[in-house]
């Protein structure tokens, strides 16, 4: 059985905000950069008191602690959240 998953974008945190306050399905997953600070997801976890917050290394010059994605790992590390199976194709 095929799950559909949306995937929604913000460029900037104002977008991301609104994103957040008005999506009118659940979301269940927030990538972060590393450069955003905790503040964002205190403010936006009201909204969304089950979604998820996964942090994002996209940068090398920052540090990489446990529970960190990098681009490498972002792929393996979604499917196991989803509980979704590895495709053929990547």
């Amino acid at each position: 059985m095929a799950t559909a998953t949306s995937v929604l974008e913000a460029h900037d945190v104002p977008e991301a905000m609104d994103l957040v306050r008005m999506h009118s399905r659940p979301i269940h997953l927030l990538l972060l950069g590393m450069s955003f600070d905790d503040t964002l997801v205190t403010t936006l976890k009201p909204y969304r008191p089950d979604m998820h917050v996964l942090r994002v290394a996209g940068d090398q010059t920052q540090p990489i602690g446990a529970g960190v994605l990098t681009l490498e790992s972002a792929p393996e590390m979604i499917r196991q959240f989803f509980n979704m199976p590895k495709s053929d194709e990547g």
